[in-house]
Order: structure tokens, then C-alpha cells, then sequence
């Protein structure tokens, strides 16, 4: 699996590399019997004429696709191979899955009215209709519609109008999906809304945070230059810039970033750190006990790992702990090269590092690395043919990846060679469901397949 986590010395966050989550204990490569991989493969026809490929979305299981395609006479929408009936227009970014992969919905226009499709099901008319939003678990949907011009939006949450808002921007849910935060107001004025109850406008508001178990929520407004932290809807402390703000896994401890004075440090717990020249987003393990953020000072860049800095740099990023929380890697670039630091110690530079993946008690360390014109994937150590797609098994055993080839794209576990495609859909995700089993899109002679691997050791 991956995600973007990269944090950058001013408050958000860059797509500058991927980070793979990965999982458990080590077992050494050496001590590992040779692997077979078992694919079974399903069809799920051509690509449809009028479909571009940059309209097409994966669920985050990694199992289902979706994408609309332009006809002649109107728009469809293929769901895994199915096409839905035929709509005047489907409005392309609409187009999203829920975060369980169960469900996927659309946003279609008839005439002058929109309407929202869930599961090929409609909902009632409106004239505008924005981009829907799904809980954590998939159980709610929510959306914002507009039922004239120049009317309020109203907020249309599991089928139900509750409310009507000014201007909504941004909707969004707690982790636990039993809580709702939307931004919305008149120009040059914006507040948070939280379970309908508004909170206090500012010139401008920052990105709200919930506790995971949506307890507690947290964000920055600006008000006359002076940026202040509101926490559960109360006014805690001013800065003259803030940003960045997180809880930890537990919900009991919560971190941002701050300046004053043309100086930058971490809040913890309304405590704050050294002063620095900038300082980037903090991040908690996934155990909430540690905390890590990068510093920069007289242009050095350097991680901050529970308040002690480390080595400094040119520049680094992607500060990644280990699943259990007891080890830290980042990547860090030094003299135009690029190599990982786990927990202190270097691997070997190279011109180019990619996406990198490591282990739960952080002995096993995957990432895509380029040198000249040869790329490969350096694995504890080794290096092996082909960077491309990196997933690491939940227990650390296997870690799956790509060979491209002038001819094809051969799948690789540990280095062994899989089945050959003409490619693996852009944008996918290799998804492990258990410590031998993964799924994958790949194309072959124009057909799309979904493609689940099952590891046998013989």
C-alpha cells in the first residue's frame, strides 16, 4: 500500500515521493524458500472507446475500478467491467469510492439539473449538485446541492436535507463517521461547522482536525494578522502563522507547527519547542509514544525525532516510523545523492531513491532506487531487477514489485519472476489481503485484468 506523507518546512505537505505503509516481524531473505506465484486472472474487457485513462479511479482495496466514458450520444460509467445506463453528462471529478470499496457514486447531469448516482440508484434533482463525500466505514454519504440560482446549498446527508450553508467548501467526516465538519460563509468570512452548530468567522480558516475517535477537533483561523488555535470551538492560543495541526493515535495529545517573530517551532500540548528557520508538519508514530518533525537552520535540514536532532542534510523528507513505532527512516539527499537513514545509519547513496517500504520491527528495508541508466530495487541490501510498484506483505515476508522490460512488465515477489503483461494500470494499487495474497490491475493485449496473487513457497 502507499500513500503521500511527504511534510515540507512550511506547514503542508509535497508529492515529492511515496511512502510505503507497510507491516510486522523480519524473516531473512536467505532463510526463505523458493516461491511460486499462483495468479488468477479476471477479465474485465477493453478499455471503453471515449475513456481516458487519467479518469480512471481504483477502490482502496485495490479491487475495483471505475471510469466515465464519452459517447456520442451521452456519458456512461464503467464499474469493473459494467457499464451503467447512458446520462446526458457524468461530471468526471465526482466520480469517487467509498473508503470500505463497497459503494461508488457520481455526480450526472439531465437538462438543467443534476443528480447524484449511488450504486447505479439515483437521487432527487437539483440544480447543482457538488462532489459527494463518504465516512470512514462507507456507511454515510454526504453532499451539497442547490436547488436555484442564488439559493443557500443545502447539506443532504444520508439522503436527508439538514441544513442550508453560504459558500460550502470543504465537507468532511471524523474517523469514527459519527461526526460532520463543513466550512462555508460569506466573502471574506469563513467558519467551521461542526454537528450544525457554527463556530466563530475569521478572515480565513485552516483544514480541521478530529481526535480518531472524534472527541476532540481542532483548527487555525486568522483574524487581523493573527493566526489562533481553536480548539472544540474555543480560542487557545495565538501565532503569527500556524498550521499543521494533528492528534495523536489516542486523541489525548495534539501537535502543530508555529511562528512568531520570523521564528518557526512545534506546539506540543500548547508547550513550545526550539526555535527554528522553518520547521515542517510533525508527525506521531502509529503508537502515538513518539513524535518527528524536519527543522531547518542556516539551511541544514535535519529530522527531529522526540525533540533530539539528528545528522544534518541538503535536504530530506519522508519521515516514516515503522508500524510498531520503534524505528524511523527518512529519505535524505546530500551532494545531489540520495539514500535512506533508518534509525541513524545510511545505506548506500545512489542518483536517484523512489518509493521505499519497511518492515514492523524495521530490519527489512525495500526501496526503488536509480543509478545512470539502470533502475532496480534495493532490497535489505540486495539489488534486484526492476523498481516499479512497491507492497510489503503485512508480516514483512514478501515485497511485491515490477521488472519493466523493452516488451513487457513482468510481476516480481523477492525477486522472482511472475507472469508477463503489457503493462500494470497507472495509478493502482497492490494491495496485500493477508500475509500471501495481493491484487493488481494489468493489461494484456488491450484487456484490462484484475489480477490476484496468491505466494507459494515449495
Amino acid at each position: 500500500m502507499t500513500s503521500s506523507r511527504t511534510p515540507t518546512p512550511r506547514f503542508g505537505r509535497c508529492a515529492s515521493a511515496i511512502i510505503a505503509l507497510c507491516a510486522p516481524w523480519l524473516i531473512c531473505p536467505a532463510a526463505q524458500a523458493a516461491i511460486k506465484l499462483d495468479c488468477t486472472e479476471t477479465s474485465l474487457g477493453r478499455l471503453a472507446p471515449g475513456a481516458r485513462d487519467k479518469a480512471i479511479i481504483f477502490s482502496p482495496d485495490g479491487r475495483r475500478m471505475a471510469y466515465p466514458v464519452q459517447r456520442k450520444s451521452g456519458w456512461v460509467v464503467v464499474v469493473d467491467g459494467v457499464e451503467s445506463r447512458e446520462y446526458e453528462w457524468v461530471l468526471e471529478r465526482t466520480l469517487t469510492f467509498s473508503p470500505d470499496s463497497a459503494h461508488v457514486a457520481w455526480v450526472v447531469q439531465r437538462g438543467r439539473n443534476m443528480h447524484l448516482v449511488c450504486d447505479g440508484a439515483d437521487f432527487p434533482e437539483y440544480q447543482e449538485v457538488l462532489r459527494p463525500v463518504f465516512s470512514p466505514d462507507g456507511k454515510r454519504l454526504a453532499f451539497f446541492a442547490r436547488k436555484g440560482p442564488g439559493d443557500k446549498y443545502v447539506l443532504v446527508v444520508d439522503g436527508n436535507e439538514t441544513g442550508e450553508y453560504q459558500n460550502p467548501r470543504t465537507l468532511t467526516f471524523s474517523p469514527d463517521g459519527k461526526r460532520m465538519a463543513l466550512s462555508c460563509g460569506p466573502d471574506k468570512q469563513r467558519m467551521w461547522v461542526v454537528d450544525g452548530k457554527p463556530g466563530r468567522a475569521y478572515e480565513a480558516i485552516g483544514p480541521i482536525a478530529f481526535s480518531p475517535d472524534g472527541s476532540r477537533f481542532a483548527y487555525v483561523g486568522e483574524r487581523e494578522g493573527r493566526c489562533h488555535i481553536v480548539v472544540n470551538g474555543e480560542e487557545t492560543a495565538h501565532y503569527d502563522r500556524a498550521g499543521g495541526i494533528a492528534f495523536s493515535p489516542d486523541g489525548r495529545r495534539m501537535v502543530h507547527a508555529a511562528e512568531r517573530q520570523r521564528k518557526c517551532f512545534i506546539v506540543l500540548d500548547g508547550v513550545e519547542g526550539k526555535p527554528y528557520d522553518l520547521v515542517s508538519e510533525a508527525q506521531f508514530s502509529p503508537d502515538g509514544s513518539r513524535l518527528a518533525y524536519i527543522a531547518i537552520r542556516n539551511r541544514i535540514w535535519m529530522a527531529v525525532l522526540d525533540g533530539e536532532e539528528g545528522p544534518g542534510h541538503d535536504r530530506l523528507g519522508d519521515l516514516t516510523f515503522s508500524a510498531d513505532g520503534k524505528h524511523f527512516a527518512y529519505r535524505a539527499i546530500d551532494d545531489r545523492r540520495y539514500k535512506i537513514v533508518l534509525d541513524g545509519k545510511e545505506t548506500k547513496d545512489y542518483q536517484r531513491i523512489g518509493a521505499f517500504a519497511l518492515s514492523r520491527d524495521g530490519s527489512r528495508l525495500a526501496f526503488a532506487a536509480k543509478e545512470g541508466e539502470k533502475e532496480f530495487l534495493v532490497l535489505d541490501g540486495r539489488e534486484l531487477p526492476g523498481p516499479g510498484n512497491i507492497s510489503m506483505s503485512p508480516d514483512g515476508r514478501y515485497v511485491a514489485h515490477q521488472l519493466d522490460t523493452p516488451l513487457s512488465s513482468v510481476l516480481m515477489v523477492n525477486g522472482e519472476r511472475g507472469r508477463e503483461y503489457d503493462g500494470f494500470l497507472k495509478g493502482s494499487r497492490w494491495v496485500f489481503h493477508g500475509p500471501d495474497r495481493f491484487v493488481l490491475f494489468a493489461g494484456r493485449k488491450g484487456e484490462i485484468l484484475r489480477v490476484e496473487v496468491r505466494i507459494v513457497e515449495q
